[in-house]
């Protein structure tokens, strides 16, 4: 069994039990919040910027020039945020945890998910 359906079972059992025939929507519910924690984390790899590669889509963790901390582009393009102002990160490990939540969110998204999550 693949981990993914072990875990999806697991979920199952856990919301159902006996219930799974008389509560499918709480079934599909339960599973559908597990979904973004089943998203196979990015893998960084240290070049002369941090970055980690996705397939076809790349995410890369520059530290800003004039100090404002770090900021994420994603397939060669800076992420902003609503304003359109360059979303900045104290550090880099918060960086990567944003870069992840973006990376997670797009994976959902293209499921037909709303998460309501940032990213």
């Amino acid at each position: 069994m693949s981990d993914m359906k072990e875990k999806l079972v697991g979920i199952i059992n856990n919301h159902c039990h006996d219930n799974y025939y008389t509560d499918p929507d709480g079934a599909a519910e339960a599973i559908i919040a597990a979904l973004p924690d089943m998203v196979k984390p990015l893998e960084w790899a240290r070049a002369h910027v941090w970055g980690a590669d996705v397939k076809s889509l790349i995410y890369v963790l520059s530290e800003s020039k004039s100090g404002h901390g770090w900021f994420v582009k994603f397939g060669g393009v800076i992420i902003r945020g609503a304003d359109g102002a360059t979303i900045f990160h104290e550090t880099i490990m918060e960086a990567k945890a944003y870069a992840q939540s973006h990376h997670t969110a797009l994976i959902i998204s293209a499921l037909g998910i709303e998460t309501g999550g940032e990213g």
